[in-house]
């Protein structure tokens, strides 16, 4: 009997956790996680971590950005893009910065 309920659970928890990525872009910003509805059901993008992304980053996740626009959540992408601009201008080099090999004058 043991098994059988373990065996549902797992169903259950699998079940829910296709659920959430057919359904939703779980977010995750600098501040917290951010569950963002998907115009359309797919697995594209279902976890995504922002907190690094620079303005060629964003252009590749066009359904991202519809999602978060149509859901009143345009705002994540101005802070990210900013913040990373800010640490460019003021000289707090991040980690991934430091591996980046290309021209130092982008803010991208």
């Amino acid at each position: 009997m043991r098994r059988l309920f373990a065996l549902a659970f797992g169903a259950l928890w699998g079940a829910a956790a296709m659920f959430i990525a057919f359904k939703f872009h779980v977010v995750r910003t600098k501040d917290d996680w951010v569950f963002v509805p998907k115009p359309s059901a797919s697995l594209v993008d279902a976890y995504v971590d922002v907190r690094e992304w620079d303005t060629a980053e964003w252009t590749k996740h066009g359904q991202l950005i519809k999602a978060l626009v149509l859901t009143g959540h345009s705002d994540l992408m101005r802070e990210s893009v900013t913040d990373r601009w800010k640490s460019k201008v003021f000289g707090e080099k991040t980690t991934r910065d430091n591996d980046r090999t290309s021209n130092d004058t982008s803010f991208d």
